[in-house]
């Protein structure tokens, strides 16, 4: 069996076996080295060697999982530079996934585009019948992981390496929990799980056994020290509403457990120093109670409003906490719930009115679609730019009134959300928000949805790369626009298309204007003139003065 997720961890490795493929089933083929760009072709077979007027391009794809809108946008890029640059005969699109019926028609449509070029595409099923027969290629191209199944094999351990997936270990865990509950007390059940820095034993009563143990402990938490004073508010407040908390060898002096007599054999009175985990009991409500966060304006209206629906319930000593999200998963609110006995007053239960205290986080939005985002990017906005008050609501029922402030942290968060969500709302895209947004790539984001809703926009990060020959690099850099004082430069693109971490913008036809254009790596290039080589010229502003996109009236159909 062949692991093609491989190819999306190390994509480098899956295009040059795939490239010693295509040289042993194509002979004539030739490797392009992409490090200064491939020019849209991977491997090629020159024309002397294809039946027909042009080249033979190879198109080394490493996507696994689905042709999403970024990657069809990426392989509609590469057989526009192939068709542009090399005008080939034959274009052979080479990726490990199948495609579905909806990528299909995708590729017809890319057909039709293109009739004067032959289209192919070779998936995973192409893949799998060559490289299952070189077992040279497999090794290359699984590296460990081929080592590893075939030990597996030599040693016939299929069953331990779980050749059949999630049923082989629900098999083995099965099996194992049977083996433990053997082992045990008649009284008790318990599950025994190990990973690679911990054993965990978890011993529950069997119905009708109320018999009880306690687990003592004594810690130290250092008056001077900041974590420790963290860990020490972590650990009273799960105690009194429930939660989760670590507690640190280092702070822990011991730890002694006073066990019924059928489990003292099985476990020693005292473990000693040792981190300490604690986990309070947790059940899922019944019924899903849903919570407005509702920002309003100075005369009370309501702004915008975010619904939190909270599903887990954990309990604590003095109260418990109510655990929920939002419908992405991002916003999470913990609402601490305690009950208090009024001081001279007699209640029928015995209780006093609800005290809570609500407490919200946020998880960052990469793998997110902003559509989906949106709600919670609209209250941060409300309340931080705006200055709208927040407010916990239960149906019509104002709860508590929250600080804004502490929405202040998620401002820039929202604005990129909103930025997104109007781009691709705009260009008909749904793509969830990246992992590896830079500054730069926000800055050109910006610039996108400031031209495409008011013409104009600013490109503080603008660069325009420009190939020089290398017997032309010295008239280059003498040129009057650039070599002495900065001067002005306007271009215009038919269609400009910005690739903000990997997105594909079409902002339609455009021109970039560049108020004092310098060329950036002039080293660079006066040193490639010394040298007799050709090199790559990046245009950009200088300090103080930022180009300037706007949008152009498209050209009269023909």
């Amino acid at each position: 069996m062949i692991h093609w997720p491989s190819a999306a961890r190390d994509p480098a490795r899956f295009e040059r076996a795939v490239k010693m493929l295509i040289k042993k089933i194509d002979p004539h083929a030739q490797g392009v080295d992409g490090a200064g760009g491939d020019g849209g072709r991977d491997s090629y077979v020159p024309s002397r060697y294809v039946s027909g007027d042009g080249v033979r391009v190879y198109e080394v794809k490493s996507f696994t999982g689905r042709m999403t809108g970024s990657r069809r946008s990426q392989t509609k890029k590469s057989l526009a530079k192939a068709v542009e640059e090399h005008s080939p005969s034959e274009w052979v699109l080479i990726v490990p996934l199948e495609f579905s019926p909806a990528e299909i028609v995708w590729w017809e449509s890319l057909e039709a585009q293109y009739p004067d070029v032959r289209l192919d595409r070779w998936c995973i099923d192409w893949l799998d019948g060559h490289f299952n027969q070189d077992e040279g290629l497999r090794r290359f191209l699984e590296g460990d992981e081929y080592q590893v199944s075939r030990r597996l094999t030599e040693l016939n351990m299929e069953q331990a390496g779980m050749v059949n997936g999630v049923p082989d270990l629900f098999r083995r865990q099965r099996t194992r929990h049977t083996q433990a509950a053997e082992m045990a007390p008649r009284r008790w059940d318990w599950t025994i799980s190990t990973g690679e820095h911990y054993q965990e034993v978890e011993i529950r009563p069997r119905p009708g056994n109320d018999a009880t143990f306690t687990v003592r402990g004594k810690f130290a938490f250092p008056a001077d020290d900041a974590a420790a004073a963290a860990v020490q508010r972590s650990w009273l407040e799960a105690l009194a509403f429930g939660g989760s908390v670590t507690v640190e060898e280092r702070f822990v002096e011991d730890v002694t457990m006073v066990l019924p007599e059928d489990l003292q054999d099985l476990f020693g009175p005292s473990f000693g120093p040792g981190t300490v985990q604690f986990s309070s009991p947790q059940a899922e409500l019944a019924t899903p109670v849903v919570l407005h966060l509702v920002a309003e304006d100075s005369g009370g209206r309501q702004v915008c409003s975010l619904p939190i629906s909270f599903t887990t319930r954990l309990a604590g000593s003095t109260g418990a906490t109510t655990v929920g999200a939002d419908v992405s998963g991002t916003v999470t609110a913990h609402l601490q719930l305690s009950y208090q006995m009024p001081p001279g007053e007699k209640v029928d239960d015995g209780w006093q009115a609800l005290v809570g205290q609500l407490k919200l986080g946020w998880a960052s939005p990469a793998g997110h679609l902003p559509s989906t985002l949106r709600p919670m990017a609209e209250l941060v906005k409300a309340c931080v730019g705006d200055g709208a008050s927040l407010h916990a609501c239960l149906g019509r029922q104002r709860l508590a009134s929250l600080p804004a402030p502490i929405m202040a942290d998620l401002a820039d968060v929202a604005d990129l959300v909103l930025l997104l969500d109007d781009l691709q709302e705009h260009l008909g895209l749904s793509e969830p928000v990246p992992d590896d947004l830079t500054e730069p790539d926000v800055q050109t984001l910006a610039m996108a949805w400031s031209v495409l809703s008011t013409g104009h926009g600013s490109w503080p990060n603008a660069v325009l790369n420009h190939p020089v020959a290398a017997d032309g690099v010295s008239a280059f850099m003498e040129h009057p626009l650039w070599s002495s004082e900065p001067g002005e430069l306007v271009l215009s693109h038919p269609n400009l298309v910005v690739s903000p971490a990997g997105m594909q913008l079409e902002l339609g036809p455009a021109e970039i204007r560049f108020p004092r254009v310098i060329v950036k790596n002039r080293a660079e290039v006066e040193a490639a003139g010394r040298a007799g080589t050709e090199v790559v010229a990046r245009f950009g502003s200088s300090e103080g003065s930022t180009p300037v996109v706007s949008s152009l009236p498209a050209e009269p159909d023909a």
